[in-house]
């Protein structure tokens, strides 16, 4: 289409200075490569002021409908607030819809917004006698929750936000849905979505994510494996045995959160691990769990730098109650 469109474009225009050529510029001078390039002039001239002129007709209209909503604006808050307080209005809305749906639309959408209760469901009862959206919280819901599974990080940190305070009434449902689905980028999304929400939610076991192929898939089930109603600590300890240092790093953060107490030996063990970030989250793990200080207190001592260094830094945290775990 974009070649057929330059094609057209390019024809249009080598038709344009054709026209000017044989009509106006070839019975006047006699030298053809002079009649050529005034003919390419003056059409080239005709070009600029058509794209000025229609340049300036849609500013013109865009500043037309900008002062007609300006003033349209004021009509359009005075009928809904007198709607929302039950004062009937529909037969000024029909009027202002007919003016300028488009505002009009726009100013209900803001209202729901705003409005809860009574007022809410008269306002949105109107809008559908109007014939305007008037899409209620559960539409809203599923449909930023769609928008968060094909939107960038960006965009899925701010949706995730969004739909925090509706998390409990997604789980059931939609997430469920995007975890058993067979699209890896849902998967993802679901699971970065109930980890950082941060509250535990009516989802069943985790099961075949906890031990997927894809190792960034098992990390973040880990990573999401505390906020679910079904717990699997046997995941986790597994986890910490995992070949993949991303993976044992979240089995170590969620040993942490979940106080799985039988990972205890696991976690003292990767105090020596030669991946740094494995090392932290164990220790900060042991730090929260019961013997987990007498633990760190004997790898201070350790021959193994980098573990004594992991150690005294969680311990450090204790005795000040910072200890926060990733």
């Amino acid at each position: 289409m974009v070649w057929l469109g330059t094609v057209a474009t390019l024809q249009i225009y080598i038709g344009a200075i054709w026209l000017v050529y044989v009509w106006l510029v070839a019975p006047r001078i006699q030298e053809r490569a002079m009649a050529v390039a005034l003919a390419f002039a003056i059409a080239q001239s005709g070009v600029i002021a058509v794209m000025l002129i229609a340049l300036y007709v849609r500013r013109l209209s865009t500043l037309l409908r900008a002062r007609r909503s300006e003033r349209l604006h004021a009509e359009i808050e005075e009928a809904l607030a007198l709607q929302l307080v039950g004062i009937d209005q529909l037969t000024q809305l029909r009027k202002l819809v007919a003016r300028s749906p488009g505002d009009v639309a726009n100013a209900i959408e803001q209202s729901l917004a705003t409005v809860r209760g009574a007022s809410r469901e008269r306002l949105v009862a109107a809008a559908r006698d109007l014939g305007l959206p008037a899409g209620d919280d559960a539409t809203r819901m599923e449909t930023l929750f769609s928008q968060a599974m094909r939107g960038n990080l960006l965009q899925r940190a701010v949706l995730t936000e969004a739909l925090e305070d509706y998390a409990a009434t997604l789980a059931p449902a939609q997430i469920s849905k995007a975890l058993a689905s067979d699209d890896k980028a849902a998967v993802v999304a679901a699971l970065d979505m109930i980890r950082a929400w941060k509250r535990v939610l009516p989802i069943g076991k985790l099961g075949a994510l906890l031990g997927h192929e894809d190792e960034s898939i098992r990390a973040r089930a880990l990573r999401a494996l505390p906020y679910v109603a079904e717990r699997d600590e046997a995941a986790v300890l597994a986890g910490l045995r995992d070949v993949h240092p991303d993976v044992r790093t979240a089995a170590a953060e969620s040993a942490g959160r979940m106080r799985v107490e039988a990972a205890a030996g696991l976690l003292e063990r990767l105090l020596s691990d030669p991946v740094p970030d494995v090392a932290v989250a164990a220790a900060f793990a042991l730090a929260v769990l019961p013997d987990g200080v007498a633990r760190l207190q004997r790898y201070v001592a350790s021959p193994n730098r980098a573990a004594a260094a992991v150690a005294f830094e969680a311990l450090e945290k204790v005795t000040i109650g910072r200890v926060e775990l990733a």
